[in-house]
């Protein structure tokens, strides 16, 4: 037998510094216990799978302590999760759930809205009400709160005995009480709107003779006369220097809680309805489709100031090139009526008459687009956004598929065109592109210098 020697540090399997000869036998069993140590140190592939699993399991189970609260919610007010996966029928959810406290002078509906009779408002402290009930026993009941505070609870709280008797103001008519949370955006204005028409169609009352008593001070919008034009007379709390009876007043189900902000419903409930009563009552009507002259109208954002939150008047997603995108679109659409407004520069008579005669509306994401409910039965819609604003923000492509309307959308994801000011540098191509297809689907058949 051979040995043969080398020279190696004296402990071998340590490797200090010092040497000496060792045969191969010796070598070998310190290169076992080297892959032995090294297989300790690193994990396998299985341990790998394990760790991973354990560390999902893990971030599973803090999403879910965190949400906790939200998810239990959730549960509980179930006509939500249909809400955000299915259609919902309003009938069912909020007409059949009725309660009665009072002896029927406070009635819920589906712990969403409320009718009262005989109720009166308190002008000293708003969002307090009298209301006699028959030894003291006030309804215990909840609204429903899924996105926000629900204001109707803090109402039901405040009602206090009084005798309404003595009360000289009084208002017969029917009156909806409603708060307004953002009342200079447009489309939470809409929410408002479409709200009160809801429950006046639900409860078989004519919307055009419901007064409405807004809550809350705001200072005048240029959206006010919108509700001047949809119902009856209006008023605000804060006019008011006595208290005022009501013998029918219901207060409004919050904005928030409004299907319009479920975009996931497949269908909207009196969605056509409301677009046609809206339409009506500003004087004006729907135009055909004539292929041979279609009117394209670009919604332009500029800078305004919308209400005293912003003095600024600095506003986001803008268009840098509003002119060099109407020339181009004008070079393929020769002969049809290509033109860009500033909405919000006009009364509501004036843009529902322009929104009621467009064929194809273009604009980036943004309240004005809200005007996609008014739109005409075959219309297309364009919705464009910037690199920084999500498109999970499905706000107009819910309401466009809602009135079966042709949609397409567009973010940039060029950073080059992002410019200072929230300005976005849209290129001409895109657009046109994409109101070739909207006219192909409307016509079947391109425009003229459609190639």
């Amino acid at each position: 037998m051979t040995i043969t020697f080398t020279w190696a540090p004296v402990d071998v399997c340590n490797s200090k510094a010092f040497f000496r000869p060792v045969n191969n036998d010796e070598i070998c069993r310190c290169h076992k216990i080297e892959l032995t140590r090294e297989n300790n140190i690193m994990p396998s592939v299985r341990q790998k799978k394990i760790a991973l699993w354990t560390s999902a399991v893990c971030i599973c189970m803090y999403v879910l302590h965190k949400c906790e609260f939200k998810v239990l919610k959730w549960m509980q007010n179930d006509i939500y999760i249909r809400y955000f996966y299915f259609s919902t029928n309003l009938r069912e959810e909020w007409m059949k759930n009725q309660v009665m406290f009072c002896g029927g002078k406070f009635n819920g509906y589906g712990n969403e809205f409320a009718r009262l009779h005989d109720v009166a408002v308190n002008v000293q402290q708003p969002g307090h009400f009298f209301l006699e009930c028959p030894h003291n026993k006030y309804p215990v009941y909840t609204f429903k709160e899924i996105t926000s505070k629900n204001h109707l609870n803090g109402w039901i709280k405040s009602l206090t005995q009084m005798n309404t008797n003595i009360i000289r103001t009084l208002r017969k008519n029917t009156t909806f009480a409603v708060l307004r949370y953002e009342y200079a955006n447009f489309f939470h204005q809409i929410t408002d709107m479409y709200n009160v028409f809801v429950v006046a169609k639900l409860l078989h009352l004519n919307p055009s003779q419901m007064n409405v008593l807004f809550f809350g001070r705001h200072n005048p919008g240029h959206i006010d006369k919108t509700w001047d034009t949809l119902f009856g007379q209006i008023e605000r709390i804060e006019k008011f220097n006595q208290p005022v009876l009501y013998k029918d007043l219901i207060w409004a189900v919050l904005g928030y809680n409004s299907p319009i902000n479920f975009f996931s419903l497949g269908s909207l409930p009196f969605v056509n309805e409301f677009s046609g009563y809206f339409l009506s009552q500003h004087k004006s009507s729907w135009k055909k489709l004539n292929c041979d002259s279609v009117s394209i109208l670009f919604i332009w954002r500029h800078d305004y100031i919308a209400h005293p939150g912003n003095p600024s008047g600095l506003i986001k997603r803008k268009i840098s090139n509003e002119n060099e995108i109407i020339k181009a679109v004008e070079d393929i659409f020769p002969g049809h009526y290509v033109a860009g407004v500033q909405l919000d520069q006009h009364d509501m008579t004036d843009q529902v008459q322009w929104i009621s005669q467009t064929d194809i509306l273009v604009a980036m994401h943004g309240a004005g687009m809200t005007h996609t409910l008014f739109l005409p039965s075959h219309a297309g819609v364009l919705e464009l956004y910037p690199n920084y604003w999500s498109k999970v923000n499905r706000h107009f492509k819910s309401m466009a598929k809602w009135r079966k309307l042709h949609y397409l959308n567009w973010q940039n994801i060029n950073p080059t065109n992002e410019n200072s000011r929230f300005y976005t540098y849209i290129p001409p191509t895109i657009v046109i592109q994409r109101l070739i297809s909207l006219y192909y689907n409307m016509c079947s058949r391109k425009p003229e210098n459609g190639k």
